[in-house]
């Protein structure tokens, strides 16, 4: 294991570590999305194609825009100002769009990527899908509301 550690290419990772990194990327269910300085899209894994319905060839090099929602704008902006400062961004939810243009909620963890001199380069994006659990929460939301609206109708 120590020859692993000593042996460091120009990237900064041990060759075996490069391969470990892509075959995780690869590997996960959740979304990974490698984005420039100048928002464009520079890596996309498979769970990222499945997600999107975008191939890796149809999105590399192409704004990250395109999966954001038009009312979700201002606030990515703001997210990508605060990772461009170095500022420590928390995973929180909010909405992307896939190629058909429809809306899927995602909990996304942003972080800032860093060149071996502690530049900040890039941002990462790994996203979860949590439609399914919005829509039980939601539900969940309008049943307690039915049965308050019950209660209190009992109560008059």
């Amino acid at each position: 294991m120590a020859d692993l550690r000593n042996d460091v290419r120009a990237s900064g990772m041990p060759a075996s570590g490069r391969n470990w990194a892509t075959a995780i990327a690869e590997s996960t269910e959740d979304a990974i999305i490698g984005v420039d300085l100048g928002g464009h899209v520079v890596f996309w894994n498979r769970s990222a194609a499945t997600m999107f319905d975008y191939l890796a060839d149809e999105i590399l090099g192409r704004s990250i825009s395109l999966l954001i929602p038009a009312s979700q704008i201002g606030a990515d902006i703001v997210v990508f100002d605060k990772l461009r400062r170095g500022e420590t961004v928390v995973v929180f939810e909010t909405e992307r769009q896939r190629r058909d243009g429809s809306v899927l909620a995602v909990a996304i963890a942003v972080s800032p990527i860093r060149d071996e001199h502690g530049a900040i380069i890039g941002i990462s994006q790994i996203l979860r899908d949590c439609s399914e659990a919005r829509r039980n929460r939601l539900a969940y939301e309008r049943q307690i509301a039915v049965l308050a609206s019950v209660f209190a109708t009992r109560k008059a």
